[in-house]
């Protein structure tokens, strides 16, 4: 073993211990989520420069990207803490009408699962690694589709926040108790294998950006580890129904540790080296032509996006070509290093680093400050782990406007019936407290550390 190994094999040691110690310390917020899924993939970078199938600058590059994050937010959470104690501004309770609320769950939820009727549920087809990727089927340009994806959860983060700024608990408030089947029901029939474990992450990350309890990791994790049982048990049988893990002698649990590391990092490998370099100079921009042109009824017959360049990359495919090329995740750093340079993607992962220390820290003066900064963190944990930012920002925003529409729609619906009422002005008088027919909060948060 030569020098160049030792130290690098020293250094993945002492990053671990660390990375032990602060898991036990650390409080839970939505850097651990990112940091957890980025550690991963630095993980199968090392592994795979240990394997010589790249280099170890590749690795750190990566690892670089990986501290800008944790050092952003960590030299911003000092400060907020130390300006915290000084100024505490109160904050003005404003909320989302019930009906309103109600009107996205419904219309998020019902067309999600119209997606899966028309379309077909993945988790029952024969080709569930092709059928899960499948978001186009539903028709209706695409909608259903992307309110399974995407408007399920921001109904069901709408919900929380609603909730949260009401001062109820989640499980007594009704559009939260229907978002959250959609939601389960969604993540259960979508066949991606990860699907509940994705789902109960962005749950705990909006707990956490909601209620901004102190609980450390360690705490949370022995007194609810049972939270990811019925995710992890799921994910192995969904896993078992895959044809690429059936077809081979590789025990499964190997499998799934490869598909978390190594394989999970070929993307990112794939990316930070610049593979398409000699025909896509830049990601970022080729992305935004593509979906112009895809979304506004442009040709795309030889055009493609970024995240189809690296796939097809690894599985030496022409990504002109017709040729099924399997959805990879590329991560948002690595996409930012390809298209903009190191110094510009570590900046990025410094400005994301603080921007979720200022969202912890913020004082929330309505529902809708809080669902925006919920539904930030949202895409940003999913571009993060996956890249894709213009898709992200295309599709997210696409969503958001369309249930912003059905919001007013659905407040709309709540006035006109108030007037249409021939016992209006019998109700409630304006000192009696609205109680949303829910019981109202009392003591302490599920997860505060005082609770235990």
């Amino acid at each position: 073993m030569n020098i160049d190994e030792v130290f690098n094999i020293s250094c993945m040691v002492l990053l671990a211990i660390l990375g032990l110690l602060a898991v036990l310390q650390i409080r839970f917020n939505v850097i651990v989520f990112l940091a957890y899924n980025l550690t991963l993939v630095y993980v199968g970078l090392c592994l795979l420069a240990t394997d010589g199938v790249t280099s170890w600058q590749i690795a750190h590059e990566y690892g670089i990207g990986v501290l800008g994050l944790i050092l952003g937010y960590a030299a911003s959470n000092r400060y907020l803490l130390l300006r915290q104690q000084r100024d505490r501004a109160p904050s003005i309770r404003s909320t989302f009408s019930d009906s309103s609320v109600m009107a996205v769950v419904v219309t998020a939820g019902t067309l999600g699962m119209y997606h899966l009727v028309v379309g077909g549920i993945p988790i029952f087809s024969s080709s569930i690694e092709v059928e899960r990727f499948d978001f186009t089927s539903s028709g209706f340009f695409g909608i259903p589709g992307r309110m399974f994806l995407f408007g399920i959860p921001i109904a069901w983060i709408l919900a929380s926040v609603n909730a949260k700024i009401l001062g109820v608990e989640w499980r007594n408030y009704r559009p939260w108790q229907l978002a959250t089947g959609f939601y389960i029901l969604s993540a259960l029939l979508s066949g991606f294998k990860s699907g509940m474990l994705a789902m109960l992450f962005t749950m705990l990350i909006t707990y956490f950006l909601v209620n901004p309890t102190p609980v450390r990791i360690g705490v949370f994790a022995r007194k609810y580890w049972w939270l990811t049982v019925l995710p992890v048990v799921y994910g192995l049988f969904v896993a078992t129904t895959y044809a690429t893990y059936q077809n081979t002698n590789v025990p499964l649990w190997r499998q799934l540790l490869n598909r978390v590391t190594v394989v999970g990092a070929q993307p990112a490998q794939f990316a930070l080296e610049g593979r398409p370099q000699w025909y896509m100079p830049n990601g970022l921009l080729n992305d935004v032509f593509y979906y112009a042109k895809k979304y506004f009824g442009g040709d795309t017959s030889f055009a493609y996006s970024f995240e189809r360049a690296i796939s097809a990359e690894i599985i030496g495919a022409d990504p002109s070509s017709s040729a099924w090329t399997t959805p990879v995740t590329i991560g948002g750093y690595s996409e930012l290093v390809f298209s903009l340079g190191t110094v510009s993607a570590v900046l990025a992962m410094i400005l994301v680093g603080a921007w979720v220390a200022f969202a912890h820290h913020a004082t929330y003066r309505s529902s809708l400050s809080l669902l925006i900064s919920a539904v930030v963190a949202y895409g940003l944990y999913n571009w993060l782990l996956k890249g894709g930012l213009v898709y992200y920002v295309l599709n997210l925003g696409a969503i958001c406007v369309m249930l912003g529409f059905v919001a007013i729609i659905g407040k709309l619906g709540e006035k006109d019936s108030a007037l249409s009422s021939p016992t209006v002005g019998l109700g409630r008088l304006p000192s009696e407290p609205k109680t949303h027919g829910v019981k109202a909060f009392k003591g302490n948060a599920p997860f505060s550390e005082s609770a235990f």
